[in-house]
């Protein structure tokens, strides 16, 4: 940080990350955390973002080439999504739906918590496993999450929202190695209610790496 006319002004990043703390989404801050806890998954996004972006900050013209980049981001949708439900949707005419009828009039609330945690589709799915989504093509990226819903009613700004919490990942592991505190125990447990909210604090350590 930079002094100036006696007030301290933001010079880094992770100084503006800091100052703006408050508005990082659950998403980036989940995303922190599982890279601290799994620092063999730290270590291959580390070496694909170099390999992928020399020494340079990584942007979004990158993004097309980080695949596993993008893997943290829809697996930490997976594992921790951010909202359990979506608002009731009303069913204008008759429809079957995997043998299931379906009378127009009915409202639809679709649980997207359980759609993401469904054994059936899912392997292991208590594990936050990148891996995973590698299987997906770019054509299927809308389709690994209803989070951001679907056909008229598909969230605007959903790839805007996967681009800039991508780049946020990106460049904090760019220049920051992240663990976890001495003696921390492994702590999921959250308050699932309109929204998915930690129970309790999520910590990681961030140390420079060139320094």
């Amino acid at each position: 940080m930079k002094c100036v006319n006696g007030v301290k002004e933001s010079k880094g990043y992770l100084d503006m990350l800091l100052k703006e703390g408050e508005i990082l989404s659950d998403n980036q801050l989940w995303a922190f955390f599982n890279l601290a806890k799994h620092p063999h998954a730290q270590e291959r996004l580390y070496k694909e973002l170099e390999q992928v972006c020399g020494k340079k900050a990584v942007e979004e013209k990158d993004l097309g080439k980080l695949a596993y980049l993008k893997g943290i981001f829809y697996e930490t949708v997976r594992r921790h999504s951010p909202l359990p439900l979506v608002p009731l949707r009303i069913v204008h005419e008759d429809v079957e739906i995997d043998g299931y009828h379906v009378p127009a009039g009915w409202e639809i609330l679709i649980n997207i918590w359980e759609a993401n945690n469904y054994e059936g589709e899912w392997k292991n799915l208590e594990e936050w496993k990148l891996e995973r989504q590698l299987e997906f093509s770019v054509e299927e990226d809308i389709y690994r999450t209803m989070v951001f819903g679907e056909g008229n009613r598909l969230c605007v700004g959903w790839a805007q929202l996967v681009k800039i919490a991508s780049l946020v990942i990106g460049r904090i592991v760019q220049n920051f190695e992240l663990k976890m505190p001495t003696g921390h125990k492994e702590d999921y447990d959250a308050i699932i209610n309109t929204g998915s909210h930690k129970l309790r604090p999520l910590f990681s350590i961030l140390t420079p790496r060139n320094v």
